[in-house]
């Protein structure tokens, strides 16, 4: 063996003799940080299978995106252009619904009040924050949005 190639070979043996380190009592142990990567990639993998479930079961059906102002306007442009992307990024039908009225209270209003099974989505703007300083009784929690 030449002797060039020695201290590569005595580097690949120490380390892996450091990979196993013996405790007091003469047994190895496997080092800390290799079993927490270990149990990292272990938990995630267990979980893929869970994640690939979700994901084939929704969307199953299309999807309303309310919006809570007229047509033509700034809001409604941002959200067909949304609903563009979404529809062909989750491979389903985004359908736009204009509700406009009170402020956004109307369309806000509509979405608490629908079913939460992420079927109904809202796109509104600071009108949502701005609202319960305007109103004094709105159809719905304006922190939570529920009915």
């Amino acid at each position: 063996m030449c002797a060039c190639f020695a201290p590569a070979s005595r580097h690949a043996r120490l380390s892996r003799q450091s990979s196993l380190r013996a405790n007091r009592g003469g047994a190895s142990v496997i080092p800390t940080h290799r079993f927490i990567r270990a149990a990292t990639v272990v938990g995630v993998l267990a979980l893929v299978p869970c994640f690939a479930a979700a994901q084939s079961s929704y969307p199953n059906r299309s999807i309303r995106m309310v919006v809570p102002f007229a047509p033509g306007g700034g809001t409604d442009i941002v959200g067909r252009l949304l609903a563009d992307s979404l529809s062909t990024a989750l491979g389903t039908i985004i359908v736009v619904d204009n509700r406009p009225g009170g402020g956004s209270t109307v369309g806000t209003g509509i979405v608490a009040k629908a079913t939460p099974d992420g079927y109904t989505v809202l796109l509104n703007t600071i009108d949502l924050a701005v609202s319960p300083a305007l109103h004094k009784r709105l159809s719905y929690d304006a922190v939570r949005l529920r009915h």
